[in-house]
């Protein structure tokens, strides 16, 4: 029974904004694999399958907790102005119930 050998490259997938850096590994240094090919290309490729899969899953995370954090943000704005225009027609009022008893304290 002979032992087959396979030396492979990994390359690692480091997302940045608008690229992604490839860096090469060279497996030689690091690790041999005895296992056969075919069955290290399906690790690789499920490995790399699932690295996608939870990125995309988080990039749809953040997407939709931007999305309501902008909208939360909206509606504090909102509430805060309809909060400073109740509150400026309440010192109107209460200017205006001012005027009236201080007339009325002068009659």
């Amino acid at each position: 029974m002979t032992e087959h050998i396979h030396s492979f490259s990994v390359i690692v997938f480091l997302p940045t904004k608008k690229e992604n850096i490839y860096l090469m590994k060279n497996a030689k240094s690091e690790k041999t694999y005895k296992s056969p090919t075919r069955k290290l290309a399906r690790f690789f490729e499920k490995s790399r399958n699932n690295w996608k899969r939870k990125y995309k899953e988080a990039k749809k995370t953040v997407r939709y907790l931007k999305d309501k954090v902008s909208s939360l943000e909206k509606s504090r704005d909102n509430w805060k102005k309809k909060a400073q225009e109740a509150n400026a027609k309440l010192a109107s009022y209460e200017f205006e119930e001012k005027k009236r008893n201080s007339r009325k304290a002068m009659k």
